[in-house]
């Protein structure tokens, strides 16, 4: 036997509608010092008629156990942020080094390009020579 507020908590029924049901004699329940205390089969079955699934509550050990493995889960979880962040910090510096190295070639290839080649002697000189008035 429990009372309304336990019943609510662990099926998810409201205390309005736990009390019009048992007015309606939908579901076992006795009154005692003023509270009602609801046969926990009664409520099952008269759930399960209605098509609403009932999952059986967990015992203290079993919760401690989905508690231990949600917590182990927890830091795995953590471990592997951990190792993603670290992951991500090198590939930054990876980066800027690279950034470096392209702005060094950037660099190099602005110098090798603004150089002017000598003009050629030979052929222009005498070119020019031909046309010069002595």
């Amino acid at each position: 036997m429990l009372n309304i507020e336990t019943c609510t908590k662990k099926y998810g029924v409201s205390s309005n509608t736990l009390r019009r049901w048992i007015k309606r004699n939908l579901i076992k329940a006795t009154l005692e010092n003023n509270q009602w205390l609801v046969d926990e089969d009664s409520l099952v079955s008269y759930l399960q008629t209605k098509g609403i699934e009932v999952n059986p509550a967990l015992t203290s050990v079993e919760f401690q156990t989905k508690i231990a493995i949600l917590e182990k889960e927890n830091e795995f979880l953590k471990e592997q942020i951990n190792l993603l962040n670290q992951t991500i910090q090198s590939l930054k510096e990876e980066r800027e080094f690279l950034r470096g190295q392209v702005q060094q070639l950037t660099n190099t290839i602005n110098i090798l390009t603004t150089r002017q080649l000598p003009e050629p002697k030979g052929v222009i000189d005498r070119i020019k020579g031909w046309f010069r008035k002595e």
